[in-house]
């Protein structure tokens, strides 16, 4: 589990960063102020941002994952030298936090705050009981 906590405080970070900084403070309001008044404009953005933070996650997937064994030296102790496989794994998730948030954001801006709420609830549950 320490594994897992060391390799996972790079890597959320990361992805937090990008998705909440980038896809909520610019985004977001950008495609609440299209969707209603111009929906195919609205759609042109989601589906070139979607491309776009493919085309940014994967480098940054490559970078934490070439480097895991640097990154982890230097942040943690010796004893954690062992993490740095696992974040060779978790950095897949970076490319999932982006599209998901991007996704999140399109559900809410059309309407679908309470489908999203209740996914969330059930994949929030599904993950609570295969732990």
């Amino acid at each position: 589990m320490a594994f897992y906590s060391a390799t996972w405080n790079i890597v959320d970070p990361v992805s937090t960063l990008a998705s909440e900084q980038l896809l909520g403070w610019v985004i977001f309001p950008l495609l609440a102020s299209l969707w209603w008044a111009n929906k195919e404009q609205a759609t042109r953005l989601v589906r070139g941002n979607a491309k776009w933070l493919v085309i940014l996650a994967f480098p940054i997937m490559f970078f934490l994952h070439v480097e895991s064994e640097l990154l982890i030296g230097l942040i943690y102790k010796a004893e954690y030298a062992d993490a740095a496989w696992m974040q060779k794994y978790l950095v897949w998730t970076i490319l999932l936090s982006f599209e998901n948030n991007l996704f999140a954001y399109v559900i809410m801006v059309a309407g679908g705050a309470n489908s999203l709420l209740l996914f969330t609830i059930i994949a929030t549950l599904f993950n609570v009981a295969l732990t």
